[in-house]
């Protein structure tokens, strides 16, 4: 077994505790949050697979597991018509039909979530156990004919009962990509659908220093060399004055962080500006071209840059590396240790999330859209922004779900605004619309829909859970998240980011872009030091870069 005992233990009691927690009851949640009901459905299903592991010494990934417990759970439900609160009567709630009428993408879910499954590469135990569970159903259920019957998918032995056949394969046969042919009614300018109104209950307010944020923020960028001609060979520049301006990354800090202090909001803009740096200079570096050696190797280096108790850092070898390496100079000091510790944590899981999605690109395998959100709160960026406020309670059950649902409203909100840079511009597979689309078919308009339909119940649960499980003790917290979720929707409105026509990055079409981005063949070196262009300098005794302010 990968893992100790006393690990197990944790974690067993852990499930234990879950199987006993009465927030995460079916009959308490929001009727089309499919999320929501999938992991209601799980703490039994965990506990049985710590089960199996204790007997085959064999560690399953929480993918792994999440995907054999929604297996069992859309096999139940998929099985037996019901009047409770169920995923297949969620699933029904969020395409807006009857339940007879999910029951084929219930099908299809439940084979894309069997291939995730399969793909994780578990352990026989647990596919003896699906086979099992599958085999006391099919004796429940009188008659093969039904909807029911579990269709075809792995081989070996003790695995035939959970063999699946989906009416459409998962990764198979995608739908075309989107054609304004097939939206009903007018689309929103400079988007190929029309946008969802995301209404929010929360006012959005902006912080009063948000000017003094931007020089500062800009400032910064510009003197780490993230603003393009300045280059460090290999990497591209990350951004244009213009795109910066843009974007507005110091607007989407004081939209977030209405009543931070000028300090606290200028360091708060830099890192926002310095994570979305990471975030876009890895699709220009690695996903674009395809490089998962070298996205890996990115990856690998980045805590380095993040010394836990002031250990001297590598030399950076592009400009986020250095913009990194600058800032977290300036802010780790202030920090508690432990502090330290968990906001370097979230900086590596931000940036790592990439290369799930660079794998799936490569592969050309479009996630469901269950795994895609799960692993999509990595990628979120809430765990860094509210991360550096430092008043993150400890963990809870409820305090779980209600930081799922948070961090799912910012993906979901984020991959309908960005689905054309990401599908269209980034030849990007993972995006909740894209998702949404493949395993439903339709146009895409429907895809954006239901995935809107899936943010507002997911705000719902964040409201629910907010006021019947976290309770007065985290007022401060929830005030903060609100805040949080209220400025993020209103930058949307305000960003020049994701829609086409703004003439981000360089101002230059698609063809041109790369060859400006990336440094000259050949030259290793930064150009040689003048008055009018100084070279980046190496403060002595330091190995970090430091270009003249």
């Amino acid at each position: 077994m990968a893992r100790s005992p006393d690990d197990w233990s944790r974690r067993f009691a852990e499930r234990v505790a879950e199987l006993r927690d009465p927030g995460a009851a079916p009959v308490e949640l929001v009727e089309a949050d499919l999320m929501a009901h999938l992991r209601a459905r799980r703490p039994f299903r965990h506990w049985a697979a710590l089960l199996v592991e204790r007997t085959s010494r064999q560690f399953a990934s929480s993918p792994v597991t999440n995907a054999f417990a929604d297996v069992s759970a859309l096999s139940e439900d998929l099985a037996h018509p019901s009047v409770r609160p169920d995923a297949l009567g969620a699933l029904a709630r969020l395409l807006r039909c009857s339940r007879s009428r999910a029951v084929p993408v219930g099908r299809r879910l439940r084979a894309a979530r069997l291939a995730e499954f399969e793909r994780g590469r578990p352990d026989q135990g647990l596919w003896d156990w699906l086979a099992g569970d599958a085999e006391i159903r099919r004796r429940q259920v009188a008659g093969q004919g039904r909807h029911g019957v579990l269709p075809t998918g792995p081989t070996g032995p003790g695995t035939s009962a959970v063999r699946l056949v989906s009416p459409r394969a998962p990764h198979q046969d995608p739908p075309e990509r989107h054609n304004r042919a097939d939206l009903p009614g007018p689309t929103t300018p400079g988007y190929p659908f029309r946008l969802p109104p995301f209404g929010l209950p929360w006012p959005a307010r902006t912080n009063p220093h948000l000017e003094q944020a931007r020089r500062e923020a800009k400032d910064w960028a510009r003197s780490v060399a993230l603003l393009a001609p300045v280059l460090l060979p290999p990497g591209p520049a990350v951004w244009t004055e213009h795109s910066f301006d843009s974007d507005d990354w110091p607007l989407f800090a004081a939209l977030t962080h209405p009543d931070a202090p000028a300090d606290r909001l200028t360091t708060i803009a830099r890192w926002d500006v310095c994570l979305l740096a990471l975030d876009d200079y890895f699709v220009t570096a690695y996903k674009l071209p395809r490089d998962p050696a070298g996205a890996r190797a990115f990856v690998e280096r980045l805590p380095s840059f993040m010394p836990l108790r002031g250990e001297p850092v590598p030399p950076p070898a592009n400009q986020v590396e250095h913009a990194l390496a600058d800032l977290w100079a300036r802010t780790a000091p202030a920090m508690t240790a432990g502090h330290r510790e968990r906001f370097a944590g979230y900086v590596s899981d931000f940036v790592a999330a990439n290369l799930e999605e660079l794998d799936a690109a490569m592969h050309g395998r479009v996630p469901d859209p269950v795994h895609y959100l799960e692993f999509r709160r990595a990628s979120a960026g809430t765990d860094l922004s509210i991360g550096l406020t430092g008043t993150r309670p400890a963990t809870t059950p409820a305090l779980r779900r209600l930081e799922d649902a948070f961090a799912d409203t910012v993906g979901l909100r984020n991959d309908i605004h960005s689905y054309r840079k990401e599908i269209d511009e980034e030849r990007e597979v993972c995006n909740a619309v894209h998702t949404f689309h493949h395993l439903l078919g339709g146009s895409l308009q429907q895809a954006v829909d239901v995935t809107y339909r899936l943010f507002e119940a997911r705000v719902q649960e964040f409201t629910r859970v907010a006021g019947r499980e976290v309770g007065g003790e985290h007022t401060a917290y929830l005030a903060a998240l609100r805040d949080w979720m209220a400025g993020d929707n209103q930058w949307y409105r305000r960003t020049g980011r994701y829609r086409q026509g703004t003439s981000r990055d360089l101002g230059l079409p698609d063809p041109r872009r790369r060859e400006l981005l990336v440094a000259p063949p050949g030259r290793a070196d930064p150009p040689p030091a003048s008055p009018q262009h100084p070279a980046a300098l190496r403060e002595p005794g330091s190995s970090v870069f430091v270009l003249p302010r």
